[in-house]
């Protein structure tokens, strides 16, 4: 049946429009695979895959095809006929590639980095590989703020963003001359290369780390995280997959980072500092969408704050291209930016609140005012939107009751706010328990526990569900225990991580998995670390001082807001205004 497989991956690649000409495999000197732990539809989707993918192409010596999670159906395919796991482009087996990079994004995403390693026949422990092996590098966000946890399967990771890096990662590959070893060794001394075998973690009683050093005195005792200017690159679709989840939709790239400085936000401090990229980059990949009669996707941490917005919008809409956007800042929306959805054929307007008091959003320093929600929900409204989506979390530092009650009334009140421009319109909460992240000033909190958590949540159904076209939408607390988990999580995680692979997905395997190895979800979920304590992460530098987490973190506990930060005001690397 290895037959129909492979017509199943040729369809796939048959359904993907090509905006590159893909390379043959051999045709270059180093043969690469990107691979995204998950399914094509979801992979094709994600901007940041398509970029590195297209980054490894460009280098003349190398072919870089894609691969991904097959879907359920043809995993157990690829298990019962024992078949090693190959690529879209020409159906290559993964191992026979010389680098597999592997592009993670999500921590719910880290079972199926090692379910491709065996799909692929590639040992998961890279203790047990050989010289012959592909080498295994890994990037993308959870790499940067904490490679940890996967660090017993990585051989190499990228710190940072990768679009320079991985030329730099190349020509190593070629002009290197030595074995597995050596290379790695010169690997880790290129800027924003890491190589965890390379660095020693030493533990104190308590369990919390004492020291994270290196092997040897020829490597740097901290990753610098690398970052570009994105007017430098190409950060646009580089294939259009016809089911993808964006689907008919030609991404690009308007900004990258964020200067609000939200306090429980990794993206907006891994990201910083924040970087638009210029409005006639952006006016010629919007007509490039129209040119394959495509969508215009707009990528950005917070797209309504790109100061050239309206511009964008007004010259969209004059030439015909519509175009679609995620999450939007209620505090920017502008008319021109509705009305510019409102063309596009877009039916839902989608914010995120995070919090619906204002007292709460000043310790999160949100930045936006109840008066901010009503006018932007009221603007869609008038305009025709009639769809409202709103992003909360619950369990946030210095959460009351009353702040869970102020998202009932504030639903109660948009309710109502709609059912001025519409009969029956729909207001969807997105509720997500709060995860504390790493590099994030909320780094030190504890997580709320899953009780706690299901409390809040019967709560807001039970204000809610008797009201006609709210739907309320949870993010299971046990899952996000797991989520929490392994983002500051140490390398003993990796040892769970194996053995929840090997034994199945459910929420009791992964408690199992931690009594095993003698370890606790409780001390990764639900102590307050000290402000003095060595993370996991702690010797990796994202360029933002250790005291500017503690100095916001105090900020959040005396309710005091921080003003967003400008990369025209400021200009420099991104120093959260500590100093």
């Amino acid at each position: 049946m290895v037959w129909h497989l492979k017509k199943h991956y040729k369809k796939m690649w048959a359904e993907t429009l090509k905006l590159i000409q893909p390379k043959k495999f051999g045709s270059g000197d180093l043969n690469v695979c990107i691979v995204f732990p998950n399914t094509y539809n979801i992979a094709s989707s994600n901007l940041g895959f398509q970029s590195i993918y297209h980054q490894f192409n460009r280098h003349p010596g190398v072919v870089c095809h894609q691969g991904v999670l097959p879907e359920e159906k043809q995993v157990k395919e690829f298990e019962r006929t024992k078949t090693s796991l190959f690529s879209i482009e020409e159906q290559i087996p993964l191992n026979e590639y010389d680098i597999l990079a592997f592009s993670v994004s999500f921590e719910m995403d880290y079972l199926n980095v090692l379910k491709i390693l065996d799909l692929a026949h590639i040992p998961l422990d890279k203790n047990q590989r050989d010289e012959r092996s592909p080498i295994i590098l890994a990037g993308g966000p959870c790499i940067t703020f904490n490679p940890e946890p996967l660090s017993p399967f990585v051989d190499v990771c990228v710190i940072g963003e990768g679009e320079e890096v991985v030329h730099e990662i190349v020509d190593c590959f070629f002009y290197f001359e030595g074995d597995k070893t050596s290379l790695l060794v010169k690997l880790n001394q290129i800027p924003g290369v890491y190589v965890p075998s390379l660095y020693e973690v030493q533990y104190n009683t308590n369990g919390t780390i004492r020291c994270i050093t290196p092997a040897f005195n020829n490597l740097p005792p901290k990753i610098k995280r690398r970052f570009v200017d994105i007017n430098t690159i190409d950060s646009d679709s580089k294939f259009v997959y016809e089911r993808a989840e964006f689907k008919n939709m030609y991404l690009t790239e308007i900004s990258r980072g964020c200067g609000r400085n939200c306090r429980f936000c990794m993206a907006g401090y891994c990201f910083k500092p924040p970087r638009v990229k210029d409005r006639a980059k952006v006016l010629e990949s919007i007509r490039a969408a129209k040119k394959y009669n495509l969508k215009a996707g707009l990528i950005g941490a917070a797209v309504s704050d790109y100061p050239h917005i309206d511009e964008i919008v007004a010259k969209m809409m004059e030439e015909q291209i519509a175009f679609s956007v995620a999450s939007l800042r209620a505090d920017s929306v502008t008319e021109t930016l509705i009305k510019g959805l409102v063309f596009s054929g877009q039916r839902t307007f989608t914010i995120a609140p995070e919090a619906a008091s204002g007292r709460l959003r000043t310790i999160i320093n949100k930045g936006i005012t109840d008066e901010d929600v009503y006018r932007s929900v009221k603007l869609a409204a008038k305009h025709g939107i009639h769809n409202v989506k709103m992003y909360f979390m619950i369990g946030l530092p210095g959460e009351k009751l009353e702040d869970i009650q102020a998202i009932i009334e504030l639903a109660k009140d948009l309710k109502g706010l709609l059912r001025n421009y519409t009969i029956n319109p729909n207001l969807i909460l997105s509720i997500n328990p709060f995860i504390p992240k790493p590099f994030t000033p909320f780094q030190l909190y504890p997580m709320e526990t899953a009780g706690e958590l299901n409390s809040k949540m019967r709560m807001l159904q039970k204000e809610l569900k008797s009201i006609d076209g709210v739907k309320i939408i949870f993010e299971s607390p046990k899952w996000s225990m797991v989520q929490g988990t392994l983002a500051r999580g140490d390398r003993k995680v990796g040892e769970v991580l194996k053995r929840v692979y090997r034994r199945g997905r459910g929420f009791g395997v992964w408690k199992r998995a931690f009594k095993e190895t003698g370890l606790s979800m409780d001390f990764y979920l639900y102590r307050t670390r000290d402000i003095d304590e060595t993370f996991p992460w702690s010797h990796i530098d994202i360029g933002i001082n250790q005291q500017c987490f503690v100095k916001e973190w105090e900020k959040s506990k005396s309710g005091k807001f921080t003003e967003p930060c400008s990369i025209q005001r400021c200009g420099k690397k991104c120093r959260v205004c500590c100093v």
